[in-house]
Formats: structure tokens, C-alpha cells, sequence
């Protein structure tokens, strides 16, 4: 059997794509890029502030994965194509026989026996012979004519050789090549499922100290939404009792102060965050102070869950307490329920 071909350029770095972007790990780290880049991006867009401090890191990082790593691939292939006179040779001739592959362009001549071969893969267009993982010999489909099914058999009488032919082994080979995407995929929608419902919580102008949401109460304010969004009106006290179901999920929230009847947006820090920055001492913020729950005697029903915070100047978070309030309302509210 004898067959001509020539490795266009652009079919090569098509291939090495292909090869590439095969490998699971390249799979992964592809996903684990995207996962850095999207949030950074939105961050700095203004989109979405998923992270308490610009992530510089986290942007580097999607952009050497998602961005630098192809265009390595590229260039890395780029120069290996034409540095290297065989791939470039206007027609090259393979002369396959049951006994080895004789290979013979322009400027070289060279025979293999099917015993230095281990392994030979097919994909939609190519046949890929592999002296060993990183050495191949590339040939398109198309140059097989019909003898391809020849040639398949011939290889498939080699048992030492390793191949992909039947429609189970190519299942099984994309199945775990796509089997990091996959896990992603399952991870961002197990996330997508547990973020909580939007909420906006409006906080009376120049208030500072502590902010406590119940939840579930009867007779507190009724559901005021906005869109999709939840709304939570702050009253001057510092204290809601509000009518909406306890909000399940991971947060997903803003704070807005209102002054002259505009929404000025605050920033939320987490509920680790230890004042340290003289030059964000006067900057006002929402410190998350952790849930509360409370139960009746019979620790068999809940008669509030409640959201907890502090508003003010960074600086000041120190002064309020939670605790107290929460165990003052406690005392005047619930005691006796």
C-alpha cells in the first residue's frame, strides 16, 4: 500500500490543537483559567465584586491559562514546523507493507517495523502513529483513499499496538478527556443552585452601629422586591422584622446608604476582617457579623432567623456589638413566645 501527502501548515497547528486540547490536565488547567478570569474581570468592570481586594493574582493567573497558554502552543508549534524540513517537504510517500513502514521524501528516507510502534490513534481527519509519546507521524484520512480500512486492519492484526478504532475506546477517550469540564460543569451548577436570592438592603442616611434582619416573622414589614431582587428598607433603629422566608445560599447581596433620596452603594468586608489601614479609616463599610437562630423552648421550631451587621467607619466596627442587641431583643421580643 502506498500513499502520498503534504502537511499543510495551517492543518498542522490545527493538529496540535487538537492533541493538545485533548489531554485532560490541558482540560483542567483551561477550566481552572476561566474560573480566575471571568470573576476578575467582572471585578474590574464593575460587573461583580466577588473578592474583598482587586484580584490581581487571580487575573494573571486566568490570562497565563486562558490566553498565554494557546499562544505558547502556537508559537512553540509554529517553530517546530519550520524548523524541521520533513513537515515542510512539498509530497512525502508512505510505503506500508505487513512488515514496516517505509517513509521517503525529498530530502530523507527513512523505514520503521511495526515493532517500534506502540500506539496508533485515530481522530476525525488525521492517523497518528506514535513511535513513542512524543514523536508522531502525522498523516491525514483523506490520503488513505480506500484503503483505509486496509490499513486499519493491518494495524489491528499488530497486537502490541495500541489503538482507538472501535467506537467504545473513542467513547472512553473523550469521555476523560472532557471528564475535568464535566466536574466543572457539575461544580458551577451546584453553585448556580445554591446562591441565595438577590438582595438589597437600604440603609438610613448616616446611620452607623448594628443591623439586624429577622426573618420569618407574621407581623413584620410585607415583601417588597425589585425585579428578582429582594428589598430590605433598614428602619432608623437599625432593626427589621421582616415577612420574607429565610434566605438559603450563598450571598448575593448589596448595601446601599440613602441620602437625598439617591442609593449610594457600601462596601461589604468579610466577617474576618481586622481594621489595620489608616487610609480607609473613615471609609464606611458593612461588616457580615454571622446569622443568628432561635428556637422555641422545645428546640422544635424556629422563631427567627436573623442577618446581622455592622455600618460605619471602618475604624468604629469595634464600638457595636451584635451580641448585645441581639440578646436585648431577644429578652423584650421573644422571651416569652
Amino acid at each position: 500500500m502506498t500513499v502520498k501527502t503534504k502537511l499543510q501548515f495551517k492543518d498542522y497547528i490545527r493538529l496540535i490543537f487538537l492533541m493538545t486540547y485533548r489531554r485532560p490536565l490541558i482540560v483542567l488547567l483551561s477550566c481552572v483559567g476561566f474560573t480566575f478570569l471571568i470573576p476578575s474581570v467582572q471585578y474590574f468592570a464593575g460587573l461583580e465584586k466577588l473578592f474583598e481586594k482587586p484580584p490581581f493574582l487571580q487575573l494573571i493567573i486566568g490570562l497565563s491559562l486562558v490566553i498565554l497558554l494557546p499562544v505558547t502552543i502556537y508559537w512553540i508549534a509554529r517553530k517546530s514546523y519550520f524548523l524541521s524540513k520533513s513537515l515542510q517537504e512539498d509530497d512525502i510517500t508512505y510505503e506500508i507493507t505487513d512488515d514496516k513502514l517505509k517513509i521517503i521524501g525529498e530530502s530523507f528516507n527513512s523505514e520503521l517495523s511495526w515493532d517500534k510502534i506502540y500506539k496508533v490513534t485515530e481522530f476525525r481527519n488525521w492517523i497518528l502513529i506514535f513511535q513513542y509519546e512524543y514523536k508522531t507521524i502525522m498523516m491525514p484520512k483523506s490520503c488513505f483513499g480506500d484503503d483505509l480500512l486496509v490499513f486499519k486492519k493491518l494495524i489491528t492484526g499488530k497486537r502490541h499496538i495500541r489503538t482507538n478504532f472501535s467506537w467504545t475506546r473513542k467513547a472512553f477517550g473523550l469521555f476523560f478527556t472532557l471528564l475535568p469540564l464535566l466536574f466543572f460543569m457539575l461544580l458551577g451548577f451546584v453553585f448556580l443552585i445554591s446562591i441565595a436570592k438577590p438582595e438589597i438592603y437600604l440603609i438610613p442616611e448616616n446611620y452607623s452601629g448594628e443591623i439586624l434582619v429577622f426573618f420569618d416573622q407574621p407581623d413584620g414589614t410585607p415583601l417588597e422586591m425589585e425585579g428578582k431582587k429582594r428589598i430590605y428598607r433598614i428602619p432608623e433603629n437599625g432593626i427589621l422584622f421582616t415577612q420574607f422566608k429565610w434566605n438559603r445560599g450563598a450571598h448575593n447581596r448589596k448595601f446601599f446608604m440613602i441620602k437625598n433620596n439617591t442609593k449610594n452603594i457600601i462596601d461589604e468586608v468579610s466577617a474576618f476582617y481586622i481594621y489595620s489601614n489608616e487610609n480607609d479609616s473613615d471609609k464606611i463599610s458593612v461588616i457580615d457579623k454571622r446569622p443568628y437562630y432561635f428556637t422555641d423552648a422545645e428546640g422544635n421550631e424556629y422563631l427567627f432567623r436573623a442577618t446581622r451587621f455592622i455600618v460605619g467607619k471602618r475604624k468604629d466596627f469595634e464600638k457595636y456589638d451584635v451580641e448585645i442587641k441581639t440578646d436585648s431583643i431577644i429578652e423584650n421580643v421573644f422571651s416569652n413566645k
